[in-house]
This record gives structure tokens, C-alpha cells and sequence, in this order.
């Protein structure tokens, strides 16, 4: 009977322990479309939230991260130009162990992240509390993506 138990709870921890809810692993690595903006306070409960969009929406902003640690994020205006009309380029890294994202470089995105979920189709991050003085994008401490492709 106690080998039961000790059987149900290992499996238990097992499917709970995973990052995705069908268990398999996630990747960072892919191009993301900004969805939303806004704050998280200190327990990650979401405060206030907007949009982040324009009149154009056959086109979204989006961050592309790349297994080579390069970091892109594309702009689109309302004018749904066929190309973006802004581009910011630099690198990252990505802490697994820790749930840390690093983007660097030069761009308005550099600082800290926790990634505060990360599934097959949504990736939220929020800058870390130790960073949001020094972040360039200081107007909001979360920011929600989903998966393009």
C-alpha cells in the first residue's frame, strides 16, 4: 500500500512539474506577437492591462529570439506598410534554470524578465523588480505574447 502512494505522488509531481500543460518542453527560441501591456504587482496578479495595438491589425509588432541568442523586434504602423517600419536589434539570454530573460544591445526592450509563463502559444514576461528603474521601457512591468508560428 505504501509503495502505491509513494507511486501516485511521484506521478503526481511529475505532471505537475512541467512547464506546459501537455508536458512537453518549450522553447523560447520563436516569433513572438506583442498582444498586451501593462502591470503585475508583486504576487504576478495582473493590476491593468491594455491592448498593444494599431489600426493595422493584419500586422503585428513582434520579437523574434533565435537559437544564435539574436533578439529582434519588428514595428508595424497603422498604415499596414508591407514591411515594418521600425526594427531593434541585440541579443539575449535565456536563464532556464531561473525563468530569466536577458535582452541587451542598445534597444528600448533591454533589461531583466521574469517569464512568468511560457507555453506552446503565450509568453509573458515581466521585468524584474531589481531592473524596472533602469528598464527604457518603464510605462508598463508586463508584457504578454503569443506564439506567430
Amino acid at each position: 500500500m505504501k509503495k502505491l502512494i509513494l507511486l501516485t505522488f511521484i506521478t503526481f509531481l511529475s505532471l505537475s512539474c512541467s512547464k506546459d500543460d501537455d508536458g512537453q518542453s518549450v522553447s523560447i527560441v520563436n516569433d513572438w506577437a506583442i498582444e498586451k501591456v501593462g502591470y503585475m504587482n508583486a504576487s504576478n496578479e495582473v493590476t491593468s492591462e491594455e491592448d498593444w495595438s494599431h489600426d493595422c491589425s493584419s500586422k503585428k509588432d513582434h520579437m523574434i529570439l533565435t537559437s544564435s541568442e539574436n533578439f529582434t523586434f519588428n514595428y508595424f504602423s497603422s498604415a499596414c506598410e508591407s514591411t515594418f517600419f521600425a526594427q531593434e536589434s541585440g541579443i539575449y539570454s535565456f536563464d532556464e534554470a531561473n525563468d530569466r530573460l536577458t535582452i541587451s544591445g542598445g534597444t528600448d526592450w533591454d533589461a531583466t524578465y521574469d517569464v512568468i509563463s511560457l507555453s506552446q502559444t503565450e509568453l509573458i514576461l515581466k521585468i524584474s523588480a531589481d531592473e524596472l528603474k533602469n528598464a527604457r521601457l518603464p510605462s508598463y512591468n508586463y508584457y504578454k505574447f503569443s506564439r506567430r508560428n
